[in-house]
């Protein structure tokens, strides 16, 4: 089940980030943080540990980067029920 909670993140790589970002953000599992930015696409960040660990600080640099194009945002239930699919269930169902 998925859960929104504030995340501080940063990127060690990258001198041009500026000070760290603080925002309520989508926990999609213990180390996955999901994002909808009006990118056309739904980011997913991959922690190689769980998020809580790091006491909600999240390194841009440490993570790994699964990428979504959608043509719209996702509700909490939307997000869970993915949270819980297998994939291929998940495509049927948003597949436009």
């Amino acid at each position: 089940m998925i859960r929104r909670e504030n995340i501080k993140f940063f990127a060690t790589h990258d001198e041009g980030f500026g000070e760290p970002i603080v925002e309520e953000t989508v926990i999609f599992a213990d180390e996955i943080v999901a994002q909808f930015k009006g990118y056309d696409a739904l980011t997913f960040r991959v922690m190689p540990e769980p998020i809580a660990e790091k006491d909600n600080v999240l390194d841009l640099a440490r993570c790994k980067i699964f990428r979504i194009d959608v043509e719209r945002d996702f509700t909490d239930e939307e997000l869970d029920f993915m949270s819980e699919a297998k994939f291929v269930d998940v495509v049927r169902r948003f597949a436009k």
